[in-house]
């Protein structure tokens, strides 16, 4: 009978989980800044769920466009994404189908592609559904291009020059 119960509440606690959300992709080296990069995130359960999206430091890099749903995330096209009203950089994700031949199964449901605005360091966070809970972080850093880094270098030599 103990057997029995503890399996019951295994089984009750394993299907109360969240889904195991996580970003794919990103960037594996600092990007320039003007460079974008594009994440993907994975859900690998079937099923619908919600998950948040954020950019905590928009200054250093932010959303190239709106994240947009792959064919996986969407296959009924029941899904939807939100800005958060008052709280910049943030997504909701509505991954759903009301369609049972089109169901949610696992893959990657949503792109989101980032861009590079100035030289720095930030991050991607994936919450899940109750918007505290952080399944998921990709760091994203920026730094200037070759072609800037040159120019600064160029013109602390002409203020040099000036001196002497």
């Amino acid at each position: 009978m103990k057997r029995l119960l503890v399996l019951m509440l295994v089984l009750g606690l394993a299907s109360g989980a969240d889904a195991a959300l996580s970003l794919v992709g990103g960037p594996t080296e600092p990007i320039n800044i003007g460079e974008a990069v594009t994440l993907l995130v994975n859900n690998s359960e079937d099923g619908a769920y919600e998950a948040w999206l954020q950019i905590p430091n928009q200054a250093v890099a932010d959303y190239d466009g709106d994240p947009v749903f792959t064919a996986a995330g969407d296959p009924a096209g029941n899904s939807q994404l939100t800005t958060v009203e008052g709280y910049p950089g943030w997504y909701l994700a509505t991954v759903a189908s009301t369609d049972p031949v089109n169901p949610i199964l696992a893959g990657d449901h949503i792109e989101v592609r980032i861009i590079g605005i100035s030289e720095g360091t930030t991050v991607l966070n994936l919450y899940e559904a109750d918007g505290e809970t952080i399944a998921d972080t990709a760091s994203i850093t920026v730094i200037p291009e070759p072609v800037t880094i040159a120019l600064l270098g160029l013109g602390g030599l002409l203020l040099r020059r000036r001196r002497n």
